[in-house]
């Protein structure tokens, strides 16, 4: 990919982007409110990612079957650390308008948590295998998903990269070094033309309610606009800021302010391939 920023298009397209990020809303939203990230350190991590469960928000493994956690070698490259799990009996976790709740997938260094309820085994599978795929380097896989058949295909898989290249402070502009980590969702979206994503973006906890939430659009419009000027049609994506509202962490620190301005990716259609 080249080094240069494209200049974004039109003001008509963007706003056409981004009323249908709003209407993607109540998808997009509210699939991290149990992710903690932990700045005290204690590891060879700047910071520790804790998923609290069970929550409202977070699908959480319902039973075990007693096993102990398995550690099998899914490739050379990567250590795959499963937990097993029984179909979910309660009713299945939603977001408010009755849609699925997203899967979540974080990477952060060398550690890649999955979490929540994918439709089949295969599904698990498959996605376990992208994340080793778009993985920076030698991973540990930490799977704690749940096989439920009454998760449709559509449902959303939620990308949250830790250690990618945050927003400068008051900024939307995508810089030269932000190129490589979209990278792997521009490749991604080239290899499954018929997935789709949500770009959320967001801005840390200072600044007004307002101001917060113009800057978190400005950011995913910023990112939908770099994927079209690379070759990605805009019908499939949509853009939705969030302002300071979903904190991956709320310590009002330098390092706790930098880790939130961020965007984040929620993919639709990962396992419509495996259904067909």
């Amino acid at each position: 990919m080249g080094q240069h920023f494209t200049p974004p298009p039109s003001p008509a397209p963007r706003r056409a982007r981004r009323a249908a990020g709003l209407a993607c809303g109540a998808v997009a939203v509210s699939a991290t409110a149990a992710l903690i990230v932990d700045l005290s350190g204690g590891t060879s991590h700047a910071h520790k990612v804790v998923l609290a469960t069970p929550s409202a928000h977070l699908a959480a493994a319902p039973a075990t079957t007693g096993a102990a956690p398995v550690t099998t070698a899914a490739t050379p490259s990567t250590t795959v650390v499963r937990v097993t799990t029984t179909t979910a009996a309660p009713p299945a976790v939603v977001l408010p308008d009755g849609s699925p709740l997203p899967v979540l997938v974080v990477f952060d260094g060398t550690t890649i948590t999955l979490a929540g309820s994918v439709p089949s085994a295969a599904d698990a599978a498959m996605l376990r295998a992208l994340a080793d795929a778009n993985s920076k380097a030698h991973a540990t896989v930490v799977d704690h998903l749940v096989v439920d058949p009454r998760v449709p295909a559509s449902v959303g898989v939620r990308v949250i990269e830790m250690n990618a290249v945050r927003f400068a402070e008051g900024s939307s502009t995508v810089t030269p070094d932000y190129a490589p980590e979209l990278n792997r969702v521009i490749n991604l979206m080239r290899a499954m033309p018929w997935v789709t994503t949500v770009v959320v973006g967001h801005a840390d906890q200072t600044g007004t309610a307002a101001l917060n939430l113009e800057l978190s659009q400005a950011r995913a419009n910023a990112i939908i606009d770099y994927l079209v000027s690379q070759g990605i049609s805009p019908d499939r994506l949509a853009a939705q800021g969030v302002g300071a509202r979903e904190p991956l962490t709320t310590q009002n620190t330098t390092a706790g302010w930098a880790l939130n301005r961020r965007t984040e990716f929620v993919f639709h259609g990962l396992f419509v391939s495996t259904a067909r």
